[in-house]
């Protein structure tokens, strides 16, 4: 991912609590413009890195590429991948989760028609839709390992894909791309998982990540208030979020983000005026932060969006686009600043091509 993630690791009880973790949540995954951020909680016999692997493995689906894979797949690939583990060098995908064990021993099975067919808004049962993740995840594995000559997976399902972006219906566009009918899926798929051993992927750990060598250091108190204090942002606890600030800017390191993270909480706040202060002092403290300058032109933004006086939407309009293009100098890497930029242009609704 071009994005940095950010994971944390919360101990139970009332951090849990402070971090918007209810009891029968083990974690979530929140994909964002400027970054991903994970939240795990550390208790006995929750599968945390199972459940973050998951969301983790939809996010990187949803960002290489344009297709629109069907439900199945996306839960069932999701699923093949959140079960890798790395022992002794050696990495291995496709084990089964011992909850998904456990929902084929005790629930009944769902014929795959319906789940080759199940579309996002359609609600199902707590029972029935244990039921589907286990079995697109079975349905993923089975057809990965399936040997078809000369029509590997990936073809099958590019194949698969282009006859439902076509028109096709979703089970007839399966069983044509993949050559088999609902009926046999069903016998080979309950076959297949019903044999004494399920096959997994097995490589070297060295052969994707070569000379790896992860950097690990102390982080200090105010840093982590600042990752705090922008995590207190993202879930919307404004007083969280001006404790941790607060906290973060006694280091001079950290200053200049600090102050922008005041800002921004005055600015969601909606006290504009107690706001510019905070921004100005970023920018005093830290004026080559793309950050800074990223934060100080959605202020800004923020400024024109809320008021109806055209000359006053105009004015601040100017300056969010002065700090945007400000920031895209220092650093065109920024899919945040693009994303913001061009809605700027849609303000007042002048020019949607800008936008575009």
């Amino acid at each position: 991912s071009p994005l940095p993630t950010e994971i944390y690791t919360i101990s139970s009880g009332r951090a849990s609590k402070d971090f918007g973790l209810e009891p029968t949540v083990a974690g979530f995954f929140h994909s964002g413009l400027r970054r991903n951020t994970i939240v795990v909680r550390r208790a006995t016999g929750v599968k945390s890195p199972e459940i973050m692997m998951h969301e983790y493995v939809h996010f990187l689906v949803r960002s290489h590429g344009n297709t629109n894979y069907p439900m199945w797949f996306q839960e069932g690939f999701a699923e093949y991948l959140s079960t890798a583990v790395i022992e002794s060098g050696v990495v291995t995908i496709g084990n089964m989760s011992e909850h998904r064990a456990e929902t084929f021993k005790f629930l009944s099975w769902v014929r795959m028609s319906r789940i080759v067919g199940r579309e996002g808004g359609e609600s199902w049962g707590p029972k029935r839709n244990a039921m589907f993740y286990a079995e697109s995840w079975g349905l993923v594995h089975f057809l990965m390992n399936r040997n078809v000559p000369g029509a590997p997976f990936s073809q099958q399902l590019q194949r698969y894909v282009a006859l439902m972006d076509a028109g096709t219906g979703s089970v007839e566009a399966f069983e044509e791309a993949f050559a088999i009918s609902m009926h046999d899926l069903d016998k080979e798929v309950r076959r297949y998982l019903g044999g004494n051993r399920i096959p997994g992927l097995r490589f070297e750990l060295d052969a994707v990540l070569t000379n790896f060598e992860p950097e690990v250091s102390v982080l200090t108190r105010e840093q982590i208030s600042l990752a705090l204090g922008q995590y207190g942002l993202m879930t919307e606890s404004l007083d969280k979020a001006e404790h941790w600030f607060t906290i973060a800017a006694g280091d001079e390191r950290y200053e200049a983000r600090a102050a922008a993270g005041l800002g921004d909480v005055q600015k969601f706040r909606g006290n504009h005026d107690e706001a510019l202060p905070h921004f100005e002092r970023a920018l005093q403290l830290a004026p080559n932060d793309p950050y800074c300058q990223l934060d100080a032109a959605e202020y800004w933004h923020d400024r024109a969006e809320s008021t109806d006086d055209e000359a006053q939407q105009a004015e601040f309009l100017g300056n969010a686009r002065e700090h945007y293009l400000a920031d895209w100098k220092l650093d065109a890497s920024l899919p945040e600043t693009y994303a913001m930029y061009g809605k700027s242009f849609l303000v007042d609704g002048s020019d949607f091509d800008k936008a575009i």
